[in-house]
């Protein structure tokens, strides 16, 4: 073979790969595309979720409970969003743990109506502390309250309360507002101090369940929608693959 025809032969055999070559390019499958994507999906939990925004050292039983509520479903959260980033088949994690998911849910719903009965029960016990309110003596702290000027009536009841006169502030606020003359704010006030007086406990533990319901349910409402959101979009997002594909091999029928 000549050097002349060797040289031909070379040119020949890169000029007829290259339209091969950039064909088979073209079908080559991007594997990057099968990667899980999903731009809705969170890979945290909001810190304001966090057990820890509960004091569980602060003695209040509404508290501990609150934060074991949040802990728990901060670990169940942050080991989903763990898992989701680890594994290929987010439609086959979604199956799985949806049930796991719906019990978190559930628990969750149950450790607030927990909180709600606390919070209801400590209600009470403030309630039957400041009494009725019936009684000659009460009626006469009332009138007195009554008949001063109207701004002069806080300041009466104000005096009280360094006095630390429970039983005459247990008067004006075991009863409407109506009775003592006092407006709705400055009766919301004095009723408030009063609670705070007769039973502290009852009162810091209502203060705490209120708090920790309310850290409940919204980290719960951050869960459901972004956590159960995740798992049926990652298992209905397959169904529709799947469901392209099945149509996509069926025979074509001639119009």
């Amino acid at each position: 073979m000549t050097d002349t025809t060797r040289e031909y032969l070379e040119a020949t055999k890169s000029e007829t790969a290259r339209p091969l070559t950039a064909a088979l390019q073209k079908r080559r499958v991007d594997f990057s595309e099968l990667q899980p994507k999903d731009p809705k999906f969170r890979a945290h939990i909001p810190p304001d979720h966090h057990p820890d925004v509960l004091n569980k050292d602060d003695g209040l039983v509404a508290t501990a409970k609150g934060h074991h509520a949040l802990e728990v479903l901060w670990n169940i959260h942050e080991k989903l969003i763990q898992t989701a980033l680890q594994v290929q088949d987010r439609a086959k994690l979604a199956t799985q743990v949806e049930g796991h998911v719906l019990k978190a849910i559930k628990n969750m719903r149950e450790e607030i109506a927990g909180l709600d009965r606390q919070h209801e029960h400590h209600t009470k016990e403030i309630a039957s502390s400041l009494g009725t309110g019936v009684g000659q003596l009460q009626a006469e702290v009332r009138s007195i309250c009554r008949d001063k000027p109207e701004g002069e009536r806080l300041a009466f009841v104000r005096a009280l309360l360094a006095a630390g006169d429970i039983d005459s502030l247990k008067a004006i606020a075991a009863v409407s507002p109506v009775l003592s003359g006092l407006d709705a704010e400055s009766y919301a006030y004095v009723r408030e101090e009063a609670e705070r007086l007769v039973n502290p406990r009852a009162f810091a533990e209502r203060a705490a369940a209120a708090v920790a319901r309310e850290r409940c349910a919204r980290a719960l409402a951050d869960f459901d929608s972004t956590m159960a959101g995740n798992i049926a979009r990652w298992r209905s997002g397959d169904d529709q693959k799947i469901a392209d594909l099945m149509t996509s091999l069926e025979p074509k029928k001639d119009a």
